[in-house]
């Protein structure tokens, strides 16, 4: 019996197998502190042998070659030494993709499918239009929530926006890769800069995953997200509220009528992000990420 966290199977490790070096890795990684070290060493044997999660299981009692087991050992020694495994097989799954991230570029975390959940929830509470739906995506980094939109809601247009040269880069293949082109548009933009007039009652949803780590916290995180990571994606430098405080003041400018802020905020700071958006905000919520943790705060535009 093999559990994979989310799935349990049966599985005969015979030596030299695919089960026994997923093993081996599950085992490896553990010792070297890596959190869900099974899914990792998952993720590594998917890229070697060019297999999906379940194939891995199906297969388990299939002999690897030489060839196979080398290249697993050395992406195995690269993810003991700290290198982040989506940096290594050169993706991230979300909502169900594959998503194209590299180095330089914030990973994400199944945490934030938090947000696209309570997009689907709020899209049909909003006023009735013939207009397209029209999302904007601050800190996109590499555009996961902003194509993961289009994606879901083929009725949208969706403007991204990030600061990092990487990141825009990082969306733009991706866009590409998914054929979005069309109807999303990408920009290189400070998320705390004043929007252009223009947007000014554009959009039905903001979107956001900002910097939200304390920068106090900053030397508590494990070492492949502290040093793999780029750190403008994972701090403020202040206390993880900033990004917050300023949307408070510019995004209400940029929502039409009815139109809302849903954001993601880190561990236990979701009592301080609502407090932050009520003072712009009416119909402030909260809602869990798939751990229990309080994840997500929204707001909608407040009537005047």
């Amino acid at each position: 019996m093999f559990s994979t966290g989310d799935i349990t199977v049966e599985m005969n490790v015979i030596p030299g197998s695919i089960g026994a070096a997923l093993l081996d890795g599950d085992q490896r990684l553990h010792y070297a502190d890596v959190i869900r070290p099974r899914r990792h060493a998952e993720l590594l044997l998917e890229y070697v042998l060019n297999l999906d999660r379940t194939e891995l299981y199906l297969r388990s009692s299939e002999q690897m070659n030489q060839k196979q087991s080398n290249s697993y050992n050395e992406l195995l020694v690269r993810r003991e030494a700290g290198e982040p495994v989506q940096y290594i097989v050169g993706w991230a799954p979300f909502f169900g993709r594959r998503f194209p991230v590299h180095k330089g570029v914030f990973i994400p975390r199944f945490e934030t499918e938090t947000i696209i959940e309570q997009l689907l929830r709020f899209i049909p509470l909003r006023p009735i239009t013939n207009q397209p739906l029209t999302v904007l995506d601050l800190c996109c980094g590499s555009g996961i929530i902003g194509l993961t939109t289009a994606l879901e809601v083929p009725d949208s247009y969706v403007v991204m926006i990030d600061c990092a040269e990487a990141a825009v880069e990082n969306a733009m293949v991706n866009r590409r890769e998914l054929k979005l082109t069309d109807r999303v548009e990408i920009l290189r933009m400070d998320a705390v800069d004043e929007f252009p007039i223009d947007w000014h009652g554009r959009f039905d949803f903001v979107l956001a995953n900002p910097p939200y780590i304390p920068v106090t916290e900053m030397a508590k995180l494990p070492c492949d997200v502290r040093e793999g990571e780029p750190r403008v994606a994972l701090t403020d430098e202040g206390d993880g509220l900033s990004f917050y405080r300023r949307w408070c003041v510019t995004v209400p400018k940029i929502l039409n009528h009815g139109g809302r802020l849903i954001v993601e905020c880190g561990d236990n700071a979701a009592p301080s992000v609502v407090d932050i958006l009520a003072q712009a905000f009416d119909y402030v919520d909260t809602a869990r990420d798939i751990s229990g943790m309080e994840r997500v705060v929204s707001g909608r535009k407040r009537d005047k």
